[in-house]
């Protein structure tokens, strides 16, 4: 299975790339990536591919001018030779161990769906979930309609979710589906601790 980062996205509420921002020592996308070396691969799709090439792993630009996640995975899906797995590019807290989850799940329910989503706060999580290769036609469909919802997406096609209290035995207050999308989620983000993120309202 691929990791895939998304990296493309507008950016309008941050002043520097998402990716880029320091937190805790390291940069966002490093931190992502670092969680996700349990995967065979890992690519970026970025419309700055300029901004990562320090990292040295493969990039793709988005396949279709229209910015949204399922432009991410549709890009990510044509250009990888097996399924895939997503994260966003701004997740500080990514827990290894719940991509090892959505990947041990992804392995097995395949055969029956098209994606493995996990479950928390009673919400799906589409951003860090495994997306199958024969899910293309129907994102090709969706974005030639310019629909990008993303849970109505799932919830149209055959999906997986991992229940939200196998999420908790691993990740129990679901620190692994924070974002940073502004200056102050970050500052919120670096009060939280492995114990506490409640600031989050998780």
């Amino acid at each position: 299975m691929t990791g895939v980062i998304l990296a493309g996205g507008s950016n309008r509420r941050y002043p520097i790339l998402k990716g880029l921002i320091e937190f805790k020592g390291k940069r966002l996308i490093e931190r992502v990536m670092d969680s996700l070396n349990i995967l065979e691969r890992i690519i970026i799709v970025t419309n700055r591919p300029d901004a990562y090439f320090y990292l040295g792993i493969p990039m793709y630009g988005d396949l279709i001018d229209f910015r949204c996640p399922l432009t991410g995975i549709y890009t990510a899906l044509f250009n990888s030779v097996d399924d895939i797995l997503v994260s966003a590019c701004d997740m500080p807290f990514i827990n290894p161990e719940i991509v090892r989850l959505i990947k041990d799940e992804a392995s097995e329910r395949f055969k029956n769906y098209n994606a493995v989503i996990p479950i928390f706060n009673e919400r799906p999580q589409p951003l860090l979930g495994a997306y199958s290769k024969s899910l293309m036609p129907e994102i090709k469909k969706w974005l030639d309609q310019k629909k990008c919802n993303m849970r109505e997406f799932i919830n149209d096609i055959r999906t997986f979710y991992i229940e939200e209290s196998r999420i908790k035995v691993i990740d129990p207050e679901g620190l692994s589906f924070i974002n940073i999308n502004t200056p102050e989620d970050k500052e919120r983000a670096e009060g939280v601790s492995q114990k506490s993120s409640d600031v989050f309202g998780l």
